[in-house]
């Protein structure tokens, strides 16, 4: 279920002004915006454009923000950062991956299940139970 809103639907709950950055030869310029109350913002793009970059400006504000001013509505903004490489374990079995997925307390059975079942068609990788 949807987490509860401290904010009204649509309200600006953060807004940034315009960010240059300068990164040795690279070099970042965006133009300011606003975040609303019920959205979901996703960036994407090629490698190398500064997705990363512009969001941790933006993250590390709100950070500052809410430390600054105590505005106890502010501490409950949060960023999440989905990172673009996964880290494969490599001495890690497939049984204890799949142990790992099941008893994962935060996750719901059903996401549970996909998670597993997206596995099991990997190259029958449930019948060889080998390292991945």
């Amino acid at each position: 279920p949807p987490q509860e809103s401290l904010f009204g639907s649509g309200d600006v709950i953060f807004s940034y002004d315009d960010i240059q950055v300068s990164l040795g030869n690279f070099k970042l310029t965006t133009s300011g915006s606003e975040i609303h109350s019920g959205e979901i913002i996703g960036i994407l793009g090629p490698n190398g454009i500064g997705k990363t970059t512009f969001i941790n400006m933006i993250a590390n504000r709100a950070i500052t923000e809410n430390h600054k001013d105590g505005n106890d509505n502010n501490s409950k903004l949060s960023v999440s950062i989905k990172s673009q490489y996964i880290k494969i374990e490599e001495d890690k079995l497939v049984s204890d991956l799949i142990t790992q997925i099941k008893l994962a307390p935060h996750l719901s059975q059903s996401y549970k299940k996909r998670l597993i079942n997206n596995l099991l068609p990997i190259k029958n990788i449930i019948s060889k139970f080998t390292k991945i």
